[in-house]
């Protein structure tokens, strides 16, 4: 059995999700190691990683050297980060987000998972993956700044960017610019960043395979993952698909069976925001 609440921000959750404080220093965590990657300050950069990292057969001196050695070697840097998706509980963190990488060499689009684990008390990556995105165009290499032409470097990524797409963005339509999955034992909440907010189109299925399913409108571009196993105590995996022939994007929650569930959705249209939470029914 699935029962569906709604109630437009302001409104009282009874649910306790994974605290908001954390994801978000999470959150910024990333924003600030790509910072640090983009200045070339490796003390800064390494900083974000946890002694024991390990990622490629490299241990974290072993990392430390080989960025070291590219820092010198490459131009101007500029790396982009959005559709950041973070699950985390209370001392271990999995960031996933589309990342465009360029410098004066070479550039690529890609997805990057980072690990994370509470280190002294702050949050430090321990393990990295990239996988490229098939379709995903990167832009040309930038050039070699000269003595007649001043380094112009992009704004820090202080909030996630609008999704990647393999061509030119329409000028109109909804942007998804985030997503993000909060975990905790009583409550499991999927997150939706949009631009501009509209009201997502929410249903359920039962039996076997029970799943909700969230419509999105007016969605034109949407490169983000196709499905993530979450393995969590509701939802065990996250399916997304961009039909572009309807014009709205589908998200797919796909939900363990032999369980009641409680559904609650918050929209937040003052701040393009809506959520959906999933508890169990006492």
């Amino acid at each position: 059995m699935i029962i569906v609440g709604f109630c437009v921000a302001p409104c009282v959750s009874t649910g306790q999700t994974a605290p908001a404080a954390a994801n978000d220093q999470v959150r910024m965590d990333i924003f600030d190691w790509a910072r640090a990657w983009e200045s070339k300050d490796i003390d800064r950069y390494m900083a974000h990683y946890h002694p024991a990292f390990r990622s490629n057969g490299q241990d974290y001196n072993q990392w430390r050297q080989r960025k070291k050695d590219l820092f010198k070697q490459t131009g101007p840097i500029r790396v982009t980060i959005s559709q950041v998706w973070v699950a985390m509980d209370q001392n271990a963190a999995v960031a996933k987000f589309l990342q465009k990488y360029k410098d004066s060499r070479a550039s690529d689009v890609g997805e990057k998972t980072l690990e994370l684990e509470k280190w002294d008390g702050q949050w430090k990556i321990i393990s990295e993956t990239w996988a490229p995105i098939a379709g995903a165009k990167p832009e040309p290499a930038a050039p070699e700044p000269s003595a007649t032409t001043s380094e112009i470097r992009p704004p820090p990524p202080g909030k996630p960017a609008l999704p990647a797409s393999p061509a030119r963005p329409a000028a109109t339509g909804v942007s998804i610019t985030d997503i993000q999955f909060r975990l905790s034992p009583e409550e499991e909440t999927i997150i939706i960043e949009m631009t501009p907010y509209t009201v997502p189109s929410v249903f359920s299925l039962e039996g076997a395979s029970p799943r909700v399913v969230i419509d999105i409108p007016g969605v034109q571009n949407w490169i983000g993952k196709s499905a993530s196993t979450i393995d969590g105590r509701f939802i065990r995996r996250i399916r997304a698909h961009l039909h572009q022939k309807l014009g709205k994007l589908r998200i797919v929650l796909d939900l363990h069976p032999a369980e009641n569930y409680k559904i609650s959705r918050v929209a937040h249209p003052e701040a393009s925001r809506y959520l959906l939470a999933i508890s169990a029914v006492e």
